[in-house]
């Protein structure tokens, strides 16, 4: 079980320790909490009702594989695969849920892998490297890599009509901060606008039933609408 740690804030209803330099969660479907512990190189299930870990996937040995990060977990709509972005490991895998054995690992060479999304339709998964990598579903096979852009974060609608991804594109200028939004069905660029922010975008996600994109930076956020053909306006906020 879990150690109970107090908390003054009287909004917090539960709070545990956890051990094992946590980074990275998810909350599924059944209301399992999956966490990735970075320092053993694992990821706990966690019922968070009686704050107890029920299950937990040692990824690789702290010796071998020191430079996982696990800097994002991902669901798949169904909720029963997991992605995990491993980051300067330059790797992600996908995890049965609930068993969390391994399904796929999947190496991009020479690139920090910082986000691993799955499609909403189950026809991709989109990895966050240099570029944005499509892969299969089940990350067998490389089916293209999406844009001319600098990416920093990527999103899609819950529907899976849209992926967005925001990066940095070289101007006469100078580089400047843009939102790119692509057809998932095509995935032919439909949109592109400046996001009109020097900061660099840590995260993104589709909001206020997928008429709001929000980009988020480590201290603000920016507002900027863009418009997509077949799609409502969006607007991004910091």
């Amino acid at each position: 079980d879990l150690t109970p740690a107090p908390s003054r804030d009287r909004r917090v209803v539960k709070r545990w320790a956890l051990a094992g330099g946590p980074h990275g969660l998810v909350l599924a479907p059944d209301g399992t909490l999956y966490v990735g512990l970075s320092e053993r190189q694992a990821v706990v299930a966690i019922d968070p009702e009686e704050g107890r870990v029920v299950r937990e996937a040692v990824l690789d040995s702290p010796e071998i594989a020191s430079t996982k990060e696990l800097v994002t977990l991902r669901l798949d709509a169904a909720g029963t695969r997991l992605a995990v972005a491993h980051g300067s490991d330059e790797s992600a895998s996908i995890l049965a849920l609930p068993s969390l054995k391994t399904e796929r690992e999947i190496l991009l060479e020479g690139e920090t892998v910082r986000d691993a999304l799955f499609d909403p339709k189950g026809r991709y998964l989109y990895l966050l490297g240099r570029t944005v990598h499509v892969f299969d579903g089940g990350g067998q096979r490389e089916i293209r890599s999406l844009g001319d852009i600098a990416p920093m974060a990527i999103a899609t609608d819950r529907e899976g009509r849209w992926l967005a991804i925001a990066g940095t594109e070289e101007f006469e200028n100078g580089p400047a901060t843009v939102v790119a939004i692509y057809d998932a069905e095509t995935l032919r660029e439909i949109a592109r606008d400046p996001l009109q922010t020097d900061r660099a975008v840590e995260a993104m996600l589709f909001a206020a039933g997928d008429r709001t994109l929000v980009a988020l930076s480590r201290d603000r956020f920016a507002e900027k609408p863009v418009s997509a053909r077949k799609a409502p306006e969006f607007t991004t906020a910091e």
